[in-house]
């Protein structure tokens, strides 16, 4: 069904003792296609994404409109309304689940909606005082 590259220094999806990790599951997409999903569906993905074992967080976000950025720049506070870049894809959802490797978490972002229209980035979350590999 999916052909998945995973790069060498990523196979190891595994933490210490081979717990699973998390992996951040950032969706885009064009807002206008994403508010064509039909809201049962994506309640449906939900549910069964939070009944799954898989399931850490998820969350909708509000329209990229009532986006504020955040900037400090040689000690000065910079805020803008909107988003940080204007694009024809925006950041409108995020899961955190756990998965063993990332094929599995590439197969879980596969099954949200948003895949369908946008596009789901996974990534692996690294805690904070574990060191880069």
């Amino acid at each position: 069904m999916y052909r998945i590259r995973v790069p060498s220094y990523r196979a190891a999806g595994s933490d210490f003792m081979g717990m699973p990790m998390k992996y951040l599951c950032l969706e885009y997409g064009n807002e206008a296609r994403v508010r064509e999903i039909d809201d049962r569906e994506r309640v449906a993905s939900a549910v069964r994404l939070k009944a799954s074992a898989e399931h850490a967080l998820s969350a909708t976000l509000e329209s990229v409109e009532t986006a504020t950025t955040v900037r400090v720049r040689n000690r000065r506070l910079s805020i803008t309304d909107g988003p940080f870049a204007a694009t024809e894809e925006q950041l409108v959802g995020l899961h955190v689940i756990e998965a063993h490797e990332l094929e599995e978490a590439i197969r879980i972002a596969a099954t949200l909606p948003t895949a369908r229209v946008g596009c789901v980035e996974v990534r692996a979350i690294r805690p904070a005082a574990q060191a880069r590999r």
